[in-house]
């Protein structure tokens, strides 16, 4: 991973305190309350806090830090975008001009632009999970309710947000008639190959959770299979579009409007090794 590599503002912060603190060999070299004190502060909690996204950093923090590892230019005016783009998102304004720049600052391709409530209903995992219980037999509209359904995965407070969000943007709706919530016809879909600091931190919420039902929860309610296996290049574009498709039949056949259960498929489908290089005169 290099300083161009990092998805989101805790991908940059966790990588690096991790590389900073241990040599080649694994073997711890500083500690985080040494590199606390360097920089100016007395807990080393501060920079935990940087690495699991509860703190936001300062201006003045990001100086510190980017002087301390020497982080080139580019990736930190990539870095003060997102960390930008994270506290509008969390004061609840406007982020359609950081999402500009970042179109133009970010390597990987054209970003889908979306408005912030439209960024805020993609980006958190549970807004779709609390959609799926609108209308079903058991769903009541009350936040409390919805965070116990949830297992406690996300706060009453949260649920209220994402509501809020999913009505503005028509995700849901409401009865003219009772005010009830009620869910419209037809699924919600992202966009397919196309990035977006949204749709990332989705799927990113989406695998925490998968990883925590490998614990939490019995095989009778879960299903993880994998297969490694040698792959073409060349037909990676196939591939994708037979999961895409497969995702959408899975859906159709098995999806139940009427259930108060709600479960979730994802696929992860990636390369293990590294693209091969033409070998040079001293490898033939």
């Amino acid at each position: 991973m290099t300083n161009y590599e990092f998805q989101d503002f805790k991908d940059f912060f966790s990588y690096q305190l991790r590389e900073r603190l241990r040599d080649s060999k694994g073997r711890k070299k500083a500690t985080l309350q040494r590199l606390a004190q360097k920089l100016g502060y007395n807990s080393p909690s501060i920079l935990s806090m940087l690495a699991k996204g509860t703190r936001l950093p300062s201006e003045k923090m990001l100086d510190a830090l980017f002087q301390e590892w020497q982080v080139d230019k580019k990736a930190q005016n990539i870095l003060r975008l997102k960390v930008a783009l994270e506290r509008q998102v969390r004061r609840g304004q406007p982020v359609a001009s950081l999402l500009d720049q970042l179109v133009h600052m970010e390597p990987k391709g054209t970003y889908l632009k979306l408005d912030l409530n439209q960024f805020q209903f993609v980006r958190e995992w549970y807004n779709l999970v609390v959609r799926a219980l609108v209308g079903t037999p058991e769903f009541v509209e009350d936040a409390n309710w919805i965070s116990q359904r949830l297992r406690k995965k996300v706060s009453p407070t949260q649920v209220k947000t994402g509501i809020e969000a999913m009505l503005k943007i028509g995700a849901l709706a409401r009865d003219p008639a009772t005010q009830m919530l009620v869910r419209p016809e037809g699924d919600v879909e992202s966009t397919n190959n196309l990035p977006s600091e949204a749709i990332k931190e989705h799927h990113r919420g989406m695998m925490n959770r998968a990883l925590e039902a490998l614990d939490e929860q019995t095989t009778e309610t879960r299903q993880m299979s994998a297969a490694t296996l040698g792959f073409d290049p060349s037909r990676l574009d196939e591939a994708k579009t037979y999961l895409h498709h497969f995702v959408k039949d899975f859906n159709e056949r098995f999806g139940a409007t009427d259930s108060s259960r709600v479960f979730q498929l994802n696929i992860q489908f990636f390369e293990h090794t590294c693209p091969s290089t033409p070998a040079t005169e001293d490898q033939q």
